[in-house]
C-alpha cells in the first residue's frame, strides 16, 4: 500500500522570514525544525517508487519527488559556494570540515 506523502510547502519553515531569526541561536533552532521535518519525510519513502509520486509546487504545478529532491540539491549546491565565497572574502581561517 502506498502511503501519500504530505505536502511540505505549506510547513511554516518554509516561508521564514529573515527578521524571525534575529540571533544565532534562533537559526539553530530553525534548522533543528528542518531536520526534523526532512527526517521524518525520509522516513516515509518507502523504496524508489516514490520518488514518482507527484506533489504540487509552490507554483502551482505538479511535479514529481524526483524532479523536488534535484532541484534543491542545485539550488543547496549554489547556496553553498556562495557561502564559502562570502567566508573566504571576510576570513583567513580554513573552513571546519564537514
Amino acid at each position: 500500500m502506498r502511503r501519500h506523502l504530505p505536502n511540505l510547502w505549506d510547513d511554516p519553515f518554509e516561508w521564514t522570514l529573515p527578521e524571525s531569526l534575529p540571533s544565532p541561536a534562533r537559526v539553530v533552532a530553525y534548522l533543528s525544525e528542518v531536520e526534523t521535518t526532512r527526517a521524518r519525510t525520509f522516513a516515509m519513502f518507502m523504496d524508489d517508487r516514490d520518488l514518482g509520486q507527484e506533489i504540487m509546487a509552490p507554483s502551482g504545478q505538479m511535479m514529481t519527488l524526483f524532479s523536488a529532491l534535484i532541484e534543491t540539491l542545485a539550488r543547496a549546491s549554489h547556496y553553498q559556494g556562495r557561502a564559502y565565497a562570502t567566508f573566504r572574502l571576510f576570513s583567513e581561517s580554513p573552513l571546519p570540515d564537514a
